[in-house]
C-alpha cells in the first residue's frame, strides 16, 4: 500500500494492485471543526481526481465527528459526483461504534443522488475487502 495522506485526523492509502483506496479517521476526529473536516475531504477529493480508484474501504470505527446536514449535502455534490465521473463502483465501510457519528455516516451515504456506486457496511475488515474484490455487483445496501 502506498500512503497518500496522513495527519492527526485522516489517513489515505492506495492499494495499487486493486486500484482501491483505503482510508480511516483517527480518534482525533472528535476534535475536528467543520472547516477541518471539509479540508480533509478536499484532500480526499484531490486524490480521487489524481488516482481515480474504483473502490474504497473506509474504516470509520474511530470516527467521532458528527456530519451535519450541510456537510452531508456538500459530500453528495462534491465527492459522490466525482465517484460517478471516475467510474467508482463500491465502497465498504466499517462503521463507528458510537451511535451519533454512525448515524451521520449512514445519513450521508443515504443522501447519495448519483446512484453510481454500491455501499455496504461490515464489522470485519477481511469480509469488507473480500466483497470489494469480488466481481459480483450487489444491490446498494445502505
Amino acid at each position: 500500500m502506498k500512503t497518500l495522506h496522513s495527519d492527526r485526523f485522516f489517513y489515505i492509502a492506495l492499494d495499487t494492485q486493486y486500484n482501491l483506496f483505503y482510508f480511516y479517521f483517527t480518534q482525533n476526529s472528535a476534535k475536528m471543526s467543520r472547516e477541518e473536516y471539509i479540508a480533509e475531504l478536499q484532500i480526499y477529493l484531490q486524490l480521487l481526481h489524481k488516482y481515480q480508484p474504483k473502490k474504497a474501504l473506509g474504516n470509520m470505527m474511530d470516527f467521532q465527528y458528527i456530519i451535519d446536514p450541510g456537510v452531508q449535502e456538500w459530500i453528495n455534490e462534491q465527492i459522490f459526483s466525482v465517484y460517478a465521473q471516475i467510474g467508482f463502483t463500491k465502497i465498504a465501510l466499517l462503521p463507528s461504534e458510537d451511535f451519533v457519528p454512525n448515524l451521520s455516516i449512514k445519513q450521508t451515504m443515504e443522501g447519495d443522488t448519483s446512484k453510481a456506486f454500491n455501499t455496504k457496511y461490515f464489522t470485519d475488515e477481511k469480509k469488507a475487502k473480500d466483497w470489494l474484490l469480488s466481481t459480483v455487483t450487489d444491490l446498494v445496501s445502505k
